[in-house]
């Protein structure tokens, strides 16, 4: 790992980006899973998605919520499993709430019959503390099944796999911070052994989501490069990995 610690050094300066973040305008909500807008999916087995909301003090948590499926039981558990796992986020909180100001935000990566993939984007910020956390949470459903997936459920983990990750494509998720144009994308990844790789995929907390034509995994970083990094493979590239596909 001595060449990641390097690399936070040379980056030393842009840890002020994540210090400067502006914080997301606070809404005017004050109860939780309020509907605020519908977007539909056409297809024979059909849904509609709401968006929700919870809050709690400075906490705002946006998340989707199923409607319109022709089976209710089925909705109701997708739709429990979604929120549970949308507020997790806060389980790494419980000790600090009353001081946590968080923003956090959903994006359908991918919705279909078969799948819906969620990726959550935020900020979080105790009191006091020395910067601000930028969040990156998903949550991969098997709608027939009610499951949520975990990565090893969609591909096989393995040196293979690892070699496909680090040879992907990267994704920045804001324009303040792009480890690829400044040249630094090798070096955060070479901080990482095949082997750390490997095990982090295994997790049943390893976050990961589906696009049409891709899969996309994260995985953790130090604050000075971004505290998440995004990497995507496109399906045709992994042949023989692949166990599950939109």
């Amino acid at each position: 790992m001595k060449k990641l610690y390097i690399v936070m050094i040379l980056l030393l300066s842009v840890t002020m980006w994540g210090c400067t973040d502006k914080k997301e305008s606070k809404d005017s909500v004050n109860t939780p899973n309020k509907i605020e807008n519908t977007v539909s999916t056409p297809s024979a087995d059909r849904y509609d998605i709401t968006k929700a909301s919870y809050t709690e003090q400075n906490i705002k948590i946006k998340y989707p919520q199923l409607s319109n499926l022709h089976d209710e039981n089925r909705q109701k558990k997708i739709n429990e499993l979604i929120k549970t796992a949308a507020l997790m986020v806060l389980d790494d909180y419980r000790d600090d709430i009353r001081n946590l100001d968080l923003n956090m935000d959903y994006q359908i990566k991918y919705q279909g019959t078969g799948f819906l993939s969620i990726e959550y984007l935020g900020l979080a910020m105790v009191k006091d503390a020395a910067y601000p956390v930028h969040l990156l949470q998903t949550t991969n459903i098997d709608i027939s099944k009610e499951k949520q997936l975990a990565l090893s459920d969609v591909v096989t983990i393995n040196d293979s796999f690892v070699k496909k990750f680090t040879a992907g494509q990267y994704k920045a998720y804001g324009s303040d911070l792009n480890l690829n144009s400044a040249g630094m994308l090798k070096e955060v990844l070479s901080g990482f052994s095949s082997q750390d790789l490997m095990e982090s995929f295994k997790q049943p907390t390893a976050r990961f989501y589906l696009t049409q034509d891709a899969l996309g995994v994260s995985i953790e970083v130090p604050h000075a490069v971004g505290d998440h990094l995004e990497m995507e493979m496109a399906y045709k590239d992994l042949s023989g990995l692949l166990s599950i596909k939109p």
